[in-house]
């Protein structure tokens, strides 16, 4: 049995194989699941539905989840069979020749794999508000009302929009430098714009939820009451 070569110079195979093996384990398993969900999507939907924004917007979500989830598995299926090729690992009787781990994606694939995941966050988040618009419709509400209601969602999302967009120019610059993974790297740890963007998706998550919830809970208790008023009536 033949003893597989060397590593190349700062490369340890197991150090490279474990993280791709877990992207594609964890990554792969919930961009499948994505697809059953679209279908489900479509099949308990009807024409006039599938007109309305929250549909429209869901349907962009999962696309977009999914594209990020291919991209995600073709970079560590990338690794980890360029890894088995340099091994000499025989895989359906021939030696597999895709990339080397010494020529990894460039900075800007990843740059645009985390920008995605960011506008997909966003896109939840905005589903979140047509919802409340939807319980809380301007019809029914003061446009001083309604505008106080909406106001720190939007306002939320305007911020998130532009820490997005100051984040990414932080990144391109960074790798345009020298030794571009690792100041990503230490970018991606000390920056705080990923910790902007986590607190301002944790408040406008727990406000469109609260007041989503809290409409329903109302309505359900107003039809309650309504429905023990008629009965003392009858009584």
């Amino acid at each position: 049995m033949s003893v597989p070569p060397p590593p190349p110079p700062g490369l340890n195979y197991l150090a490279v194989i474990q993280p791709a093996l877990i992207d594609i384990m964890i990554g792969h398993t919930f961009t499948v699941i994505l697809v059953p969900l679209l279908i489900a999507m479509f099949y308990f939907s009807n024409e006039h539905s599938r007109r309305q924004p929250i549909f429209i917007l869901n349907v962009l979500n999962v696309c977009l989840a999914f594209s990020v989830g291919i991209m995600g598995d073709s970079r560590a299926v990338s690794i980890f069979y360029s890894l088995l090729a340099m091994l000499e690992i025989n895989i359906s009787g021939k030696v597999n020749t895709m990339l080397s781990p010494t020529h990894p994606y460039p900075v800007s694939y990843d740059i645009i794999m985390g920008t995605l995941g960011a506008v997909q966050t966003i896109f939840v988040d905005t589903i979140l508000l047509f919802r409340i618009c939807s319980v809380y419709p301007l019809r029914y509400l003061t446009w001083q009302r309604f505008v106080l209601l909406v106001s720190l969602p939007v306002l939320l999302k305007v911020a998130r929009v532009i820490n997005l967009f100051l984040f990414i120019a932080a990144l391109t610059r960074a790798a345009k430098g020298p030794n571009a993974e690792a100041t990503l790297a230490a970018l991606w740890a000390a920056a705080p714009y990923l910790k902007i963007e986590w607190f301002a998706q944790l408040v406008d998550n727990i406000y469109a939820s609260s007041v989503f919830l809290w409409a329903l809970w109302s309505k359900r208790k107003d039809k309650q009451g309504s429905a023990t008023g008629n009965v003392k009536c009858k009584v």
